[in-house]
């Protein structure tokens, strides 16, 4: 379908209406990619009904711009419960902080399923507005949405919701009371005035800043670096020697990482999983790092062969959260 890229982008829009999966996705892909594009997929999402709205929501990229933000909030009130939950879904996702009002009422929802995304949507974006509803949530008849609250509080680490982390000790489910500990372990850090509680960088937050500030190395054939303006490139390595790929921009998520790459049109969305490790050095021995292991290797999108990039960090201990 080489001839689409040569389409409008009015035209692209009315091909993504008419045709049907998976050349509709196809072109969906290509008007994501255009300057112009969000718009137009915002329209297709107020437009359509039923499965095909369903579909579009579920094909929204994490980085959809202001216009498809208000047109999947505005989907949080559709009739079906299938796309109130894809809607909030995809909003948090996303992120963005225009979502959050609409995703508080949505936690409120007669579905609990509808209930359970919005929550753990609010989880994902942290904003402590939703904090008041996931403590009112924790109060829910159903289980499953009582312990998405107590989850999502425990990302949140607002001290606003002690009380109520408190009182969920005493649950009828044992997942809940677990969850509801772990909070408060995470908030009730003794600080100097033992009348203060203090806030703590999540740790989450912590690697990505250290992963950030620090060149990512490959224990295979590429090396990829970030730098913290959202900028990188990725060299290919062989026998001591690189020479540069591409360039790219990268944006991170609670659990995945998206790339654009220089010369082409489409962010390229890849899961990735971090933790603390060591690396050997000759002389040196072994340093504190991180590991990274994509769920598919971005660039050439397959699956990666060696799947660990390493991040040589200052040691650890004295690394120091706030």
């Amino acid at each position: 379908m080489a001839w689409a890229n040569d389409l409008s982008t009015s035209e692209l829009f009315d091909q993504v209406k008419q045709l049907s999966p998976p050349q509709a996705d196809y072109l969906l892909g290509i008007l994501a990619g255009r300057v112009d594009g969000d718009a137009y997929i915002a329209r297709l999402v107020r437009e359509t009904d039923g499965d095909q709205r369903l579909r579009l929501i579920r094909l929204q990229s994490r980085h959809a711009g202001p216009d498809v933000v208000a047109a999947l909030a505005e989907a949080l009130t559709d009739p079906d419960r299938r796309i109130r939950q894809a809607a909030a879904g995809r909003l948090g996702d996303i992120g963005s902080a225009d979502s959050v009002a609409p995703l508080i009422a949505a936690a409120t929802d007669e579905n609990a399923s509808v209930r359970r995304e919005a929550i753990s949507a609010l989880a994902q974006i942290g904003d402590p507005r939703a904090t008041p509803v996931l403590m009112q949530s924790l109060l829910s008849p159903d289980e499953d949405v009582r312990l998405s609250a107590v989850m999502a509080l425990y990302q949140m680490r607002d001290p606003a919701s002690i009380q109520a982390l408190t009182t969920a000790l005493g649950d009828a489910s044992l997942p809940v009371r677990t969850w509801a500990a772990r909070s408060l372990g995470r908030l009730e850090r003794p600080a100097k005035d033992q009348s203060l509680i203090r806030r703590r960088v999540p740790r989450d937050q912590w690697l990505y800043r250290s992963w950030l500030s620090n060149p990512t190395l490959d224990a295979g054939s590429e090396i990829y670096t970030f730098q913290p303006d959202g900028t990188g490139s990725v060299e290919d390595f062989h026998m001591g020697i690189t020479r540069d790929l591409q360039s790219f921009q990268y944006r991170v998520s609670a659990s995945s990482i998206s790339f654009l790459f220089a010369g082409r049109s489409v962010w390229v969305d890849t899961r990735f999983t971090m933790e603390r490790s060591t690396y050997a050095i000759p002389v040196e021995g072994a340093r504190p790092c991180l590991t990274l292991a994509f769920e598919a290797e971005p660039y050439f999108l397959t699956r990666p062969q060696a799947s660990l990039y390493y991040s040589l960090l200052q040691p650890f201990e004295d690394a120091v959260d706030g």
